[in-house]
Order: structure tokens, then sequence, then C-alpha cells
């Protein structure tokens, strides 16, 4: 029987790691087979264990702090895992792997030392959660978003038109057509100032000129 822990997050995604022993151990401890370095893991804090002639595997809680979950649901006795089976320790994520293997007899191999038999997965897994979590915090790190008004090529050319005939018109201040934060400015009329000797032609059709300008500016602030 060939049992493994497939790894379901971070840059090792996808990686299996294998159980080679009866009794793994999962913790912090010294005394552990896999040993991730993370403080949400207790120093013994479970177990899978292998038996061979029930061609069984089970997972067992060593009454840890944060608890050992089996397909979303904390461990409150040992438990029998499955293929497929979703396993999480700490902020670790496993799916478990179970290939069962023919019983025939085999051939005697050579002796295999103790390092070799119960070699310990000593790495740093959260490492590979901390990378899982790189692009959302990425994402979250963003320039504050800005606003700002632009007049488009119709409004700039209508708006200059109505410059060029106020200029033409003398007592009319015409208001800033740079783009202010705001959007829009108040338009002001000046005091008015003593009236000039014009003809009552020359008045009459300055008078028109000003109040068209005018109106065309008050009609394009308020549309704005």
């Amino acid at each position: 029987m060939q049992v493994k822990l497939k790894v379901l997050a971070g840059k090792n995604s996808g990686r299996e790691l294998p159980v080679p022993v009866k009794r793994f151990l999962i913790g912090r401890g010294d005394d552990c087979h896999m040993r991730p370095k993370s403080e949400a893991i207790s120093r013994n804090h479970c177990a899978i264990l292998i038996n061979e002639e029930d061609d069984e595997v089970v997972i067992r809680d060593l009454n840890s702090r944060n608890g050992t979950y089996l397909n979303g649901e904390r461990l409150a006795a040992d438990q029998s895992l499955e293929s497929g089976d979703h396993l999480q320790i700490g902020r670790l994520e496993f799916e478990v792997i179970i290939k069962d293997r023919k019983r025939v007899p085999e051939p005697v191999a050579a002796p295999v030392s103790r390092d070799e038999s119960s070699a310990s997965l000593d790495f740093d897994i959260s490492e590979w959660l901390h990378e899982a979590d790189a692009g959302e915090k990425a994402s979250k790190k963003s320039d504050p978003e800005t606003r700002q008004f632009k007049l488009d090529e119709t409004d700039r050319i209508a708006l200059e038109a109505a410059k060029q005939t106020l200029d033409s018109v003398e007592g009319i201040d015409l208001p800033d057509s740079t783009p202010h934060e705001s959007g829009t400015k108040k338009f002001e009329r000046p005091k008015k100032q003593a009236p000039g000797k014009l003809p009552e032609s020359s008045k009459a059709a300055a008078a028109s000129s000003r109040d068209a300008a005018a109106d065309m500016l008050k009609k394009f602030f308020n549309n704005r």
C-alpha cells in the first residue's frame, strides 16, 4: 500500500509527499517525521497509521491545540482515510492519496538503514502558503483612485468660441477654461462700470452678443 499527501496550496501545490512508515508523526517536535515550522501546529499534532494487514489507513489527532480536520470536520476520534479525503493540519491542506498494492511475495531486499526508512520531512511548509496569498495582497495594494475632469474637444471648441465673443464685449470676464477639481466654476459678473458713449446700434449689438454668449455659457456649465 502506498500512501501520499498531495499539497493543495502554495508554489508547491500538487507536490506529493510520501508517507514511508506505518506510524507517521506530524508536528514541530524533533521526533516527528514531518515538521512544519508553524506555530499553528502542535509539537505532536497528529499521526497517520498504516495497517497493512487490514488494508486500512487511519488519522489520529494527538490532543493538538488547534485540532486536525478531515473533510472540514474536526476529529473527535480516530478516523479511517480514503483516497481523495481532504486533510487540514493548522493552515496546511492536503489531499490523501492511497494506492493499494497486490499482496504477492516480494524478493528480500537489502537492509535499509533507519535514517532512510524514517527520514523526516523537515521543511517550512508554511512558506508555501505565504506565496499563495501574495497575489491577493498585491491586488489590495493599489494606488488611490483619482478622478480628473477633462473637457472633451467639442466642449473646448464651444467654450473658446464663447470666450472670443465675450472678449469683444467690454465689461464681462470669462471664467478660466482650465478644469478644476469640482468640475465647474461659478460664473461671476463684474461690477458694472460707467457706461461708455457708444452709438445706439453698437450698444444693442453688444448687449445682444453679451446675452447670447452668457446664455451659452450658462447652458454649458449647467450641463456639466
